[in-house]
């Protein structure tokens, strides 16, 4: 039975609608408000999901990446219609509020999930900022994308990384965790790209006049 059929069933309690004789019952009526609810609520209720995902894999991350080991912290969510987690360190953001001059990035787009490092401003480009998207890029990741300098990704649609939240919660988890220890490594392994960032906060923290910055 195609999905069309097989929901106006569960509403009308046939399949074809040429068959529904109107005005119908009070329970289809209800089914058919249910129904429309459950419509309206859909993207919420995946936003949630989202959310509560990117929540288990921040525990995560705290519990077996060391962050604090090189003063990073996992500390924002956005709770906006598209969550994301971010790992920075305190001394690189504008303000408290702020996800980091540079953060690592956790988040679900179309594609798949998304790794990679983010700014907070696309409209902003230090000196040190080409030489830091070619070393990524030779480390593998994807060309700049808006606030995204580079990003790698694991192929998954929205389906499947919803169905395997419900039904694969813990494999899921670790596999993002792969994906963010790499990025991670790739940052605070590579000295020469650390120092390019740790100059580059530097570099936008002056354009900002912002107070404690030689």
């Amino acid at each position: 039975m195609d999905k069309e059929k097989l929901i106006t069933k569960i509403i009308f309690g046939v399949e074809d609608l040429s068959e529904v004789s109107f005005p119908v019952s009070e329970e289809v009526r209800q089914n058919f408000e249910i129904a429309w609810d459950i419509w309206e609520n859909f993207p919420k209720i995946q936003r949630n999901l989202k959310l509560e995902f990117l929540k288990g894999l921040s525990k995560k991350i705290e519990k077996e990446l060391p962050v604090k080991e090189y003063g990073f912290t996992v500390f924002k969510l956005n709770h906006k219609s598209n969550p994301e987690l971010y790992i920075s360190k305190p001394d690189w953001q504008e303000s408290y509020q702020d996800k980091g001059i540079y953060a690592i990035g956790i988040a679900k787009w179309g594609k798949g999930l998304v790794v990679g490092i983010v700014k907070n401003n696309k409209n902003f480009e230090t000196s040190k900022e080409s030489k830091i998207i070619s070393i990524l890029q030779s480390l593998g990741y994807e060309k700049p994308d808006g606030e995204w300098i580079g990003h790698i990704a694991f192929t998954i649609s929205d389906r499947e990384f919803y169905e395997r939240i419900l039904s694969d919660y813990g494999k899921l988890l670790e596999e993002a965790l792969y994906y963010v220890e790499k990025v991670y490594k790739d940052l605070v392994e590579n000295k020469d790209l650390l120092n390019l960032f740790e100059e580059s906060v530097k570099e936008r923290k002056r354009e900002l006049n912002l107070d404690g910055v030689a």
